[in-house]
């Protein structure tokens, strides 16, 4: 932090340079694994599939992409640094795998069927800080059947930077580096997918589509709000939209909630069953059936206290003090007025076993909980758009002269703004779907947004003729969970886009270790929630009905979209960030 950042001039001078040796240092040479694979199954949900397209076949070999540069609309250059066809498996059709930077430090693979292209295209996001070598995350897909035939192209890069892990924050010392991974990376990446689809196939692709969960569903929101043209159709998961609330106030305040004075963890991994137990027990019945899911965590009120040892020595139950750090967990941090600072508060009832990895360690020899990575990583490097300000977790005060400093960054990664109207006109459409009992990202800040956008938008009626909320009981972050966790909203989109059927509920299937499935449950658009009809096999999807039960008007201590939405320039290694800067591109 002390040497000067080099001037602009010297600092694209190496970008090149750097962008070839770390995608060789990280693609290395040999073949590149299969695309992404999602084979038939459980959850598969419209009945109603998107129109049949023609095939369009290559008009150029897949070896001749290799060494190609592509000049992009946002002034960045894009570099080809390999292309080769990769045999049909089990789980892939052939397809060519290209692999690819974007300087300086973009690395992205595409993959181009070479048999069966219907002229869609597919593009995955990045989880956490991102900076990973490039991988596909296929997800909220499962029995999307031209996906699993290999019919649409596809890419996915590593957020615009290479980084150690998902919650390494030290690359965002660059500040060109964070104004990628803050809004500019897939943009960009769909500007070198559309002119590698345009080389080998000889046209771009009929239909665009994002599907991506976590910071991925961040990234999804920030097309829909910044690039409103880029995709058709969008579907974003379990977003990481409100970001500093979610990182610091919510994920911040769970790692301090639960550190001692010591800086011992006062819950631990072995008093998450215990905590679930008594959650279960205050709330499972609400909804009408005894299953392990509570179908909403904002109807219960369970009070940790409930399960608090009668006297010291007391095994299967919690202390004084874990009772005290359950309820700051489950309250979320709070201004001086009462207000939470992240919607809706805390972690939802019915999470708690999943709280392990998250908020306390998953085991003894595991490190730090990711809740206290993130939040570190981000204050450390991420807190202001002065390169120079470093934070600690452990000397923040949770109060509103912070949360309000700490928000000027939400002006350029946040994803919060209820205004869709540019992408509701650009014809496109939006899918929003969130895990209840997500210990990462409370599904209630999903609600809340979505509610914001009802709200900016025109009402329900106006809103439902481009985008829905789906809430899914039990589901944690993006995967997993007492509930059904596999389901498909892709086919359900691609529907929508084009051929105007706007999705309804879709089934989502619980699977055992083996794959078979154990239990299905409708998940329907919000406000709508499933009930058990009181007959029939609980464990059936066909055994519910839908009721609009599940709306709720949550407050906060800010409103969506008052950060603005700034666009950077970088001087003399500093970002220089307005509202009035013209976005490139």
């Amino acid at each position: 932090m002390d040497a000067p950042f080099p001037s602009p001039p010297a600092r694209l001078a190496r970008r090149g340079l750097i962008a070839v040796v770390l995608a060789v240092v990280l693609f290395g040479t040999a073949a590149a694994p299969a695309g992404p694979a999602v084979p038939p199954g459980p959850g598969a949900a419209a009945e109603q599939g998107a129109p049949e397209l023609d095939v369009v076949l290559p008009v150029l070999d897949c070896a001749e992409l290799a060494g190609r540069e592509l000049e992009l609309a946002t002034g960045d250059t894009a570099r080809l640094l390999r292309s080769q066809v990769v045999p049909a498996s089990e789980t892939a059709a052939e397809h060519c795998k290209v692999s690819g930077v974007i300087t300086p430090q973009h690395l992205f693979e595409v993959t181009l069927p070479t048999a069966n292209w219907t002229q869609r295209y597919l593009q995955y996001g990045c989880g956490g800080f991102c900076g990973m070598a490039p991988g596909a995350f296929p997800i909220a897909s499962a029995g999307c059947e031209p996906l699993a035939r290999g019919e649409l192209a596809t890419a996915y890069g590593n957020g615009g930077h290479v980084a150690a892990s998902a919650t390494d924050g030290s690359w965002a010392v660059d500040r060109s580096l964070f104004e990628d991974y803050a809004y500019e990376s897939e943009h960009q990446l769909s500007l070198a997918a559309s002119q590698v689809m345009e080389a080998f196939y000889g046209q771009e692709p009929q239909y665009r589509y994002f599907n991506s969960c976590s910071n991925g569903g961040r990234q999804a929101l920030v097309l829909s709000q910044r690039y409103p043209g880029d995709f058709d159709g969008i579907i974003a998961g379990a977003p990481a939209n409100i970001t500093v609330p979610l990182v610091i106030f919510s994920l911040g305040w769970n790692s301090r909630a639960n550190t001692a004075a010591d800086g011992s963890e006062i819950i631990a991994a072995t008093d998450l069953p215990t905590l679930h137990a008594g959650a279960l027990a205050a709330c499972d019945e609400l909804d009408g059936l005894v299953d392990g899911i509570i179908t909403d965590p904002l109807d219960c009120s369970f009070d940790p206290a409930t399960v608090q040892c009668a006297a010291d020595g007391d095994e299967g139950c919690l202390s004084a003090e874990q009772v005290e750090a359950a309820r700051k967990i489950y309250q979320g941090a709070l201004d001086e007025a009462g207000a939470p600072f992240y919607p809706g508060g805390g972690m939802p009832h019915g999470s708690e076993l999943a709280w392990a990895g998250w908020i306390v360690q998953a085991g003894p020899d595991d490190g730090v909980p990711a809740s206290q990575a993130f939040a570190s990583g981000w204050l450390r490097y991420m807190a202001s758009l002065d390169p120079m300000v470093s934070l600690e977790l452990e000397d923040l005060v949770f109060d509103t002269e912070t949360y309000q400093a700490l928000r000027e960054v939400d002006a350029v990664a946040a994803a919060d703004d209820p205004d869709l109207g540019e992408f509701r006109d650009a014809g496109g459409k939006l899918i929003i779907w969130h895990g209840w009992n997500d210990p990462a990202i409370p599904a209630q800040g999903s609600m809340a947004y979505f509610e914001a956008v009802t709200e900016a938008m025109g009402g329900a009626d106006a809103v439902g003729e481009f985008a829905r909320l789906y809430l899914v009981p039990g589901m944690y972050h993006c995967s997993g969970g007492d509930g059904p966790d596999q389901f498909d909203l892709l086919t359900p989109l691609m529907a929508w886009v084009e051929g105007g059927n706007a999705p309804e509920g879709v089934t989502a299937s619980q699977l055992d270790e083996d794959g078979t499935v154990t239990r299905t449950r409708p998940v329907f658009p919000y406000p709508q929630v499933p009930v058990y009809d009181g007959a029939g096999d609980p464990d059936d999807a066909a055994s519910f009905s839908s009721a609009p039960e599940g709306q709720h008007h949550l407050t906060w201590a800010s409103t969506f979209g008052s950060s603005g939405r700034a666009w950077c320039q970088l001087e003399n290694g500093n970002l220089v960030c307005s509202e009035d800067i013209a976005p490139g591109g």
